[in-house]
């Protein structure tokens, strides 16, 4: 969406508005201006929201809280330009004045105009995926089914920030990540070095952190494998102690899904959490070293109060906290999501003719 003129603000301001309807095909996406597409339906109502807007206010109230911490002046180039000062300023206003879904909804349609993201490969089709907060048992000592380690992070860890590094000055630099995860070392000589940090490989199966007191808490190694996909979870211990982990940083190495080396074990139309789980236990128990480093990507825990923490720093709110991709989309933004309802079969998921849609606020990234 963006924002209507209004008399305080010089400038419109821009929030997202996302549908999983279809629309025409596009080329490849680059920039932010390309991402959204102007709804002049305006067809991005809550309608029949089966949602509290107690839940709603909570995810803004959190929201405004950060950005306060961190909106800048700096110009955002979406179709229209502005500041996350601005956008701060406007969403505070209607924080302020919104009592009801009804209130709220009226105080966006006064000041936002909407637009769709352009999506995968037609317009505002996205693929949506959900957190959980898995539970799962654990051991402040290695046991014999509780022997996977969850670490925190090295205390030599680096970001590479490779975005900082001007090209004029530096020369190009053939990569398009603009953060890389690596480990401050020395080499022979006594001089400091960037290397690589280790991959799960070497972290799982050759215990290349051991007695470096980065041990958190042990657990399954396949419910450890599953912890580092959600990236959050809570872990209870065998005296009822309980306690959240979540995540502090990777190991700057790629994601590759372990269901694409699985395909010959597990149909398309069956894949998923569970059927992958089932897999592992059932012919892998016995070789999870050679399956599970495939995904050579790591990451590092630590202990949080409350619930799961996002990017932006604030809790979790259900149904109300959404991933996006940061090269297109600021975080705090407001967005406003419809997708159908889902029928849960033996089959797995089957999409039904109904749907649900209720707004959502962009306050974490994926991995």
């Amino acid at each position: 969406m963006v924002l209507k003129q209004i008399k305080y603000l010089q400038n419109p301001l821009l929030l997202l508005c996302l549908f999983s309807i279809f629309g025409c095909g596009h080329g490849v996406v680059s920039t932010r201006k390309e991402a959204l597409l102007l709804d002049e339906n305006q067809a991005y109502q809550e309608q029949a929201s089966q949602l509290t807007y107690d839940s709603l206010r909570l995810a803004l109230k959190n929201t405004i809280e950060k950005l306060e911490q961190t909106a800048t002046n700096d110009k955002l180039s979406y179709p229209v330009s502005f500041s996350m000062k601005e956008y701060l300023k406007l969403i505070k206003k209607i924080y302020s004045c919104s009592r009801s879904i009804d209130t709220f909804e009226r105080n966006i349609s006064n000041y936002f105009s909407p637009y769709q993201t352009y999506g995968k490969d037609r317009v505002g089709e996205i693929l949506l995926t959900s957190y959980y907060e898995p539970l799962i048992a654990g051991s402040l000592k290695r046991t014999s089914k509780l022997n996977t380690p969850l670490y925190k992070a090295p205390k030599n860890l680096v970001e590479v920030k490779l975005n900082q590094f001007q090209e004029e000055l530096y020369g190009p630099i053939d990569t398009t990540r603009k953060v890389i995860t690596a480990q401050l070392t020395t080499d022979k000589f006594g001089n400091k070095e960037i290397t690589p940090l280790p991959s799960r490989y070497q972290i799982d199966f050759q215990d290349a952190l051991k007695n470096k007191n980065l041990e958190i808490v042990y657990v399954d190694p396949i419910e450890a494998f599953f912890l580092h996909i959600q990236g959050s979870g809570r872990v209870k211990l065998k005296d009822g102690r309980s306690f959240t982990v979540g995540y502090q940083a990777q190991n700057g190495m790629k994601y590759e899904p372990i269901g694409k080396f699985l395909k010959d074990e597990i149909p398309k139309e069956k894949m998923s959490l569970q059927s992958i789980e089932q897999v592992l236990r059932e012919k892998y128990m016995d070789d999870l070293e050679n399956i599970l480093p495939l995904n050579p990507s790591y990451i590092f825990f630590k202990k949080i109060d409350g619930r799961a923490r996002t990017t932006l720093n604030t809790e979790v709110t259900d149904r109300r906290t959404i991933a996006v991709d940061r090269s297109f989309f600021q975080l705090g933004l407001i967005a406003h999501l419809k997708y159908p309802d889902l029928e849960i079969t033996d089959e797995g998921a089957i999409e039904k003719d109904s749907f649900q849609q209720h707004y959502v606020v962009a306050q974490d990234t994926g991995g």
